[in-house]
């Protein structure tokens, strides 16, 4: 890849040139310069300013789809028998993203300069998860690192699907009142004011319901400014709170009590520990250190935890059947099979086992939680949408009675 390099030279009268060059690298400039028999003063990379798309690109996050399509190149060409440094020109060629390209750009550059895979890659924390290093170390000990490759990009390609039918089960109520929300309060502070003009010249006495809505609307049109900043700061507050370790444990543990999507986010989160858990131990991670990896992937703080202390019992010689016994969080069908691992060896099959049903439960939840919700949601929105209705109705009611008392 071609690059723009501004230089500064003098000539035999001493006389100072400067330009630019487009090379592929800094030492092809300065041999087209030597050749010109200048003197070379100063041979630099001309710095652009990145436009505000590639500002974005730069700060955009490596989501798990990426690692997957990158991870299953790579276990393509690894497959393939091509060199470790011909499989990375060619991934940052097709590489979209750009942070993962800047990533491998510098990977490359190490194992040039005689780094490890793995340890290029330990460079790259925001890119690269812990788990994923500590399988291609041992993939590169053990000298099957295609088949390392292969269980990233089935482990991410999972996750993917797995984060995917998530948000689609909980993105879909959120947006429905998200909208209804939004709609009542449009009809509080727009509409329902220029009916309470009309309800002011008529000399009637307003119902129950009518006095509490148009209270509710003229406090929202007086205040509404003053509500929406104190919902903004509230919600940063808030945002600020479950980022520490403390707020994150307690929201962690609320969100694992809701009905129905605390189950979906529980079985969510063993699918995945139990999935990495078993791939770090069939690609020949030890135990204790593939469950202190395992931890900081858990995606929930209460099931870390409870992996933590799995993990100090298991470095102190028990099973890991017996500690996860004493957990609320860890399934009997997930112990059970966990305990029969551990009896036959088998261990990291059975966590895959686990993985596989979970991963299964996961995905007939969230087939099934807009009929389960959707019924209860319209319920909400008659309930809401149907009273402020009736409210404004009532007078209106009121008012043709009294005209066909008169009559």
């Amino acid at each position: 890849m071609a690059h723009v390099y501004v230089y500064k030279v003098r000539d035999g009268m001493g006389k100072t040139h400067a330009g630019e060059i487009e090379a592929e690298s800094k030492e092809l400039v300065v041999e087209r310069l030597r050749q010109t028999g200048y003197f070379i003063t100063k041979v630099e990379l001309k710095l652009e300013s990145p436009t505000v798309g590639e500002t974005f690109a730069k700060w955009s996050t490596v989501t798990p789809k990426d690692l997957a399509i990158f991870f299953r190149q790579f276990a393509t060409m690894a497959s393939s028998g091509l060199p470790l440094l011909k499989s990375l020109n060619i991934l940052i060629e097709q590489t979209e993203k750009m942070k993962l390209r800047d990533s491998l750009e510098d990977m490359r550059r190490d194992v040039e300069s005689g780094s490890s895979l793995s340890q290029a890659m330990g460079k790259h924390r925001s890119v690269f998860p812990m788990f994923v290093m500590a399988m291609v170390r041992a993939g590169e000990a053990g000298g099957f690192l295609d088949d390392v490759m292969d269980r990233l990009a089935v482990t991410f390609e999972n996750d993917h699907e797995m984060r995917e039918k998530v948000k689609g089960a909980v993105r879909y109520p959120l947006i429905v009142l998200g909208f209804a929300a939004l709609v009542v309060v449009l009809m509080l502070t727009f509409i329902i004011p220029n009916f309470m003009l009309l309800f002011e010249t008529m000399d009637i006495q307003m119902p129950l319901p009518t006095r509490i809505v148009l209270g509710i609307s003229d406090f929202l049109k007086s205040y509404f400014l003053i509500l929406a900043l104190l919902a903004v700061l509230l919600a940063l507050l808030a945002v600020r709170y479950v980022r520490s370790p403390e707020g994150r444990a307690r929201f962690d543990r609320f969100v694992l009590k809701i009905p129905v999507f605390g189950e979906l986010l529980l079985k969510s989160s063993l699918a995945k520990v139990s999935r990495s858990l078993g791939t770090l131990l069939a690609s020949g991670v030890p135990i204790i250190q593939a469950l202190e990896i395992t931890q900081g992937i858990a995606g929930n703080a209460v099931v870390a935890g409870e992996l933590a202390e799995v993990s100090n019992g298991v470095r102190e010689g028990d099973a890991m059947a017996k500690h996860l016994e004493r957990s609320r969080v860890f399934t009997p069908m997930m112990i059970n099979m966990i305990a029969i691992g551990e009896e036959t060896g088998t261990l990291e099959n059975m966590l895959v086992k686990v993985a596989d049903f979970y991963d299964k439960e996961t995905k007939y939840m969230t087939d099934n939680m807009t009929s389960l919700i959707e019924p209860f949601l319209i319920v909400i929105l008659g309930v809401i949408i149907g009273g402020i209705m009736l409210s404004i109705l009532l007078p209106i009611f009121e008012v043709y009675s009294q005209m066909g008392s008169g009559i």
